[in-house]
């Protein structure tokens, strides 16, 4: 046996020429052995016990990629760690191995497939005996031989090839040949397994021009190609599949993880689960899902007027209605039975009270007289009410519309695809939204998904991909894309990656590619031409049309104005059923008969009046003569509230003619008119008050 201190000669030698690009040496020895190494690389050193890892400490993010195996069953000791690097998450993706060993039945071994470099010292022979007679230490010379794997070619790779002899006499190698060749970049026709299947514009597996296999397939053959590899797909028709905690699956992900493919891919996402059993390439592209979903309706006429607050505004404004309205009728209850206390000859009904309160509560939006107070809260009210609704008018209003992540979650609307991998990314999701949305997708198979489709009750999962293409299932054809429409905003964004066996070293290479090829533009190219020559240009163009029409503002198509547009407006403005309105209506005739009586004077109707700004209206009841108008005040049940609350009737007129007063002078400018005949009436009598013009008044109207 060729002495250990030879041994260590050659490894020192080797570990200072090669690993010096390594963060640290990971050596595995066992308890018996005194093999030390002084390398100019940071060494961990760990002792092996009966054959077995201690994981904990050979896999605690150490970064080594050079290691080194001395014990008495090596095979099994590479066994072991290979296997575990699949179980741990230290990546191990240009690890090298300098193996000492007896023998090759090392070759032998399945895991050699997934190694590059792998170099064993094996022993060839001994010869004469050199002695130290200071200390009578007697080692024995000899020639190890310096063995690796073939590893390229179409077959027979994992037999051995010797790389050099090295001669303990002198301490070199016989030939001075590189140790670790590089095998990866001329791998002489190796296979290179693919998983994957046919998704357009990713994967066009048949039957397509080399420039339109895919934007993915196509970086697969230019890796081969790059690599001298030859490429044989791996088909599994459960699409991107699944990998289970116990490692097994289908798809492209159990065929990577069972180790039946070396790469995998069909728009593959950065997922957190399969990162534990996987390797993930550099991102390829950036694409964003979102949904194709039924398309609004246009909203009925009379839901207009109830458009412009949301059901949340309009809940919190009924409910104050409510609880102002019982405040209100309480107080002016309470208030007439301490009146009741004061006056005993007071009647109290409480069917005024209960009109009286409902008038105080509602004049805001009656255009009634209102405090200085309420004018604020009317003004609010009013404008933006207005606003809100006149947006409505002059614009269609829709119903149904799924816009964002919320209006799906909320909506009464399923959504989904053929595979849970559409759902991968947002799994691991709390946000409520996306509780929501996890809940309500369904995956099945495209014949469900078509039926769904016809009957226009469900949204469907597509791909919005940086070409401006879109990846859409061909459940979709030209007749159903045209009642779906597409979603503003993406559900979620993700990048489209590559898939390897963990610790694979043709990770690097293969960063390096796509890095480059996304440098100079190509994937988009690859991608958008397997779209043209494969997709439908036809649904391509209208889902492309509906996202146009999201970015850039579309010149509005001008329509005559129709009923079902303004029906719920002039609804809202059906008042017949204020007390005050009716009273108007059904008395004013008799009101223009009484002035026409007491006065001989010809009362003529009219409309309305608009001022030279453009916004200022004068409604006047009628005209009379040339240079005067006439005004009603009609005080509903006037003779009884006289009677009943004198006192309070007369302050309350007193303060409504003066805003009464103020309104007239603003009319008798806009109408150029030199009077006003102001009619007070009620059942019980008239009064008629003159109101003249007043000059000053137009500083007022200083528009």
């Amino acid at each position: 046996m060729i002495a250990p201190l030879f041994l260590n000669i050659i490894i020192r030698t080797i570990a200072n020429n090669y690993f010096n690009d390594s963060m640290c040496i990971l050596i595995l020895t066992e308890n018996n052995n005194d093999f030390q190494l002084n390398a100019l690389t940071p060494i961990v050193n760990i002792r092996i016990t009966n054959n077995s890892l201690n994981n904990n400490l050979v896999f605690h993010k150490y970064g080594c990629q050079a290691i080194i195996i001395n014990t008495k069953k090596p095979s099994l000791i590479l066994q072991k760690l290979e296997s575990q690097m699949k179980l741990h998450g230290d990546r191990f993706n240009s690890r090298k191995y300098l193996i000492i060993a007896n023998n090759i039945d090392i070759f032998n071994l399945p895991e050699l497939n997934y190694i590059v470099n792998v170099l064993m010292i094996i022993p060839a022979n001994t010869s004469e005996e050199e002695c130290i007679l200071f200390n009578e230490v007697c080692h024995k010379h000899g020639t190890f031989k310096l063995v690796t794997h073939k590893y390229i070619g179409k077959s027979q790779n994992n037999d051995p090839v010797i790389l050099d002899f090295w001669t303990t006499n002198n301490n070199s190698f016989t030939y001075g040949n590189n140790l670790y060749p590089d095998k990866l970049h001329n791998q002489e026709g190796r296979t290179l397994r693919c998983a994957t299947f046919n998704y357009k514009p990713y994967s066009i597996i048949k039957n397509s021009p080399l420039n339109a296999i895919g934007s993915e397939n196509a970086i697969a053959y230019e890796f081969a190609k790059n690599l001298n590899m030859s490429i044989v797909y791996v088909l599994d028709n459960k699409e991107w599949g699944v990998i289970y905690d116990n490692w097994t699956g289908d798809g492209i992900l159990g065929n990577v993880a069972l180790d039946k493919a070396d790469i995998g891919y069909g728009a593959l996402y950065t997922w957190a689960h399969e990162y534990g059993f996987l390797d993930l390439s550099k991102p390829v592209v950036r694409t964003g899902i979102t949904c194709l979903v039924p398309a609004p309706k246009l909203a009925a006429g009379w839901l207009t007027p109830i458009l412009p607050f949301s059901l949340q505004m309009w809940l919190y404004f009924a409910l104050s209605f409510v609880l102002i309205s019982i405040a209100t009728i309480g107080i002016t209850a309470v208030i007439s039975m301490q009146k009741l206390k004061t006056y005993k000859k007071i009647i109290i009904s409480y069917r005024i009270i209960f009109n009286q309160s409902l008038i105080r509560i509602t004049k805001i939006f009656l255009m009634q007289s209102v405090s200085p107070t309420g004018k604020i809260v009317d003004i609010s009210l009013k404008y933006m009410f207005s606003l809100f609704l006149y947006s409505l008018v002059i614009s269609a209003s829709y119903t149904g519309v799924i816009n964002n992540v919320f209006d799906l979650a909320n909506s009464d609307i399923n959504w989904g695809a053929t595979q849970n991998a559409w759902i991968y990314s947002i799994l691991e999701e709390e946000r409520s939204d996306y509780v929501k949305l996890l809940r309500k997708f369904i995956a099945t198979s495209e014949e469900n998904l078509l039926q769904f489709a016809e009957k226009n009750q469900f949204a469907f999962s597509i791909e919005r991909l940086p070409s401006g293409q879109f990846a859409v299932g061909n459940y979709i054809t030209e007749d159903i894309v045209q009642n779906l429409r597409l979603m503003h905003e993406d559900l979620y964004w993700e990048y489209c990656v590559f898939m390897l066996r963990k610790s694979s070293p043709l990770l690097y290479p293969l960063d390096k590619l796509i890095n480059r090829l996304n440098e100079v533009g190509l994937i988009k190219f690859w991608e958008k031409k397997a779209a043209q020559t494969h997709m439908n240009l036809r649904v391509q163009n209208i889902v492309g049309y509906y996202r146009a029409s999201q970015t850039k503002q579309p010149n509005s198509v001008v329509v005559t104005l129709q009923w079902i547009h303004v029906e719920g407006v002039f609804g809202s403005y059906n008042l017949d059923a204020i007390k005050a309105i009716q009273w108007g209506r059904d008395n004013e005739k008799c009101a223009i008969e009484a002035i026409c009586t007491a006065t001989g004077l010809t009362v003529v109707t009219t409309g309305l009046w608009l001022h030279e700004c453009g916004f200022i209206v004068a409604s006047p009841d009628g005209l009379v003569r040339d240079t005067a108008m006439k005004s009603n005040v009609y005080l509903s049940n006037g003779m009884q509230i006289y009677q009943n609350f004198c006192k309070m009737i007369a302050t309350t007129l007193f303060i409504m003619l003066l805003k009464i007063i103020r309104t007239v002078l603003m009319q008798l400018h806009i109408l150029n008119r030199a009077m006003c005949y102001l009619i007070v009436w009620t059942l019980a009598q008239i009064v008629i008050v003159q109101i003249k013009r007043s000059e000053n008044w137009a500083d007022n109207l200083n528009i």
